[in-house]
């Protein structure tokens, strides 16, 4: 079975950290004898370009073809046009993923992406008019917007998208019930795994009671999109020299992280490989991820794997996989004073805390066991292809 996997980013040496979970659902499947086949197209960035802007010149480094632990990655480049209608814009990039989809000749389709899931829903869209190749479809995104009032474009589409799919999937409940209310179609939930064998090499500490030391760690993207503002003034508002934070990440802030680089209770270790990161998710007392845009993040299982207790937002699945509360703390997104209250809360009454990480511990062992998630994948493809 040849599976073609259309995504918005695949980890390589320049950016080992993006698309992780992608990456592990792909190996995992093809050690089950499938073969896999990676499509994220790139847009093509001129030396100069490079030279002026320099978040786009990473795009430059980005390998066009890599074949590793048998999962055949192709970023083919694109001009991506600044002017006319969305489908105008992405006219290149559909012709070069068309192109390269008929080489590959794929026995499904596996598209995942936010709403509204453009441009990759319609890659997956124009392969299936051309080839006939039946697709899924998974909605990674946050809920809250499959509004019918909102671009009728986006509407158009979108609906076209989930009327054509052989299945639909999403990574949250919640996002279920809109596809439900707004679209009147059925979805099912879709695990994005992780493995969980692999977490027993982590190096980990137990906190010592007697420190006066309570580590946080933040590992995401340095961006405002993430929070990363939020949990900056929620620091200045805490003011507490016992409390010293770690900051993993990629900057995509410029000049502000100064803030975060220049106080003495405060580390910046810059981007790190993912078994590095993990590390320090293991010695630290605390996560936090202050998102403001999020589907299920990886990094909220991974502390819940090594029980470190988390604090995060009310946003996209994270609400349903610390179930309002119950598994880790939840505060409004963006609202600085409610997060230095739940820091405070954890650091006072880390017991309860820790309670709560033994709940999230238990649930990612029972629901995101990569191993059996990717048996149901399989099998939600051999059912579409009516395979026995």
């Amino acid at each position: 079975m040849k599976v073609l996997f259309i995504i918005s980013n695949y980890p390589h040496k320049n950016n080992p950290v993006s698309g992780n979970f992608y990456k592990i659902i792909c190996e995992q499947l093809a050690c089950k004898g499938i073969e896999v086949y990676v499509i994220c197209p790139v847009p093509y960035i001129p030396f100069w370009l490079g030279l002026i802007f320099k978040r786009l010149d990473i795009y430059r480094s980005y390998p066009e073809f890599e074949d590793k632990n048998a999962v055949k990655i192709y970023r083919p480049r694109y001009f991506r046009l600044t002017f006319g209608n969305f489908k105008t814009r992405y006219a290149h990039a559909n012709m070069r993923v068309l192109t390269r989809a008929k080489k590959i000749k794929p026995d499904i389709i596996d598209v995942r992406n936010y709403y509204p899931a453009f441009p990759f829903g319609w890659f997956a869209l124009n392969i299936n008019k051309a080839l006939g190749t039946p697709f899924i479809y998974t909605n990674n995104g946050v809920g809250i917007h499959l509004s019918e009032n909102e671009n009728k474009f986006r509407v158009a589409f979108y609906k076209e998208l989930l009327k054509k799919a052989s299945k639909i999937f999403a990574v949250s409940t919640e996002i279920i019930k809109e596809i439900k209310d707004v679209y009147k179609v059925d979805a099912s939930i879709i695990r994005h795994g992780i493995e969980i064998s692999k977490y027993s090499s982590v190096v980990t500490q137990k906190r010592d009671p007697n420190s006066k030391v309570f580590k946080i760690i933040y590992v995401g993207e340095m961006s405002y999109l993430k929070g990363v503002d939020t949990l900056i003034s929620a620091i200045r508002l805490l003011n507490d020299h016992e409390i010293h934070y770690t900051f993993v990440g990629a900057n995509n802030m410029g000049n502000d992280i100064d803030a975060v680089k220049n106080k003495e209770n405060i580390t910046y270790l810059g981007r790190l490989k993912h078994q590095e990161a993990l590390n320090e998710i293991a010695q630290s007392d605390l996560l936090i991820l202050p998102t403001k845009f999020e589907g299920m993040p990886n990094v909220l299982k991974e502390a819940g794997i090594l029980n470190v207790p988390v604090i995060s937002t009310y946003v996209g699945g994270i609400t349903e996989l610390l179930n309002n509360g119950e598994r880790g703390e939840l505060f409004e997104a963006g609202n600085e004073t409610e997060l230095a209250q739940k820091i405070e809360k954890v650091k006072n009454n880390y017991s309860e805390a820790k309670h709560k990480s033994n709940l999230l511990n238990a649930y990612i062992i029972k629901e995101y066991d990569i191993e059996r998630n990717t048996l149901d994948l399989i099998n939600s493809y051999k059912k579409v292809l009516n395979i026995q």
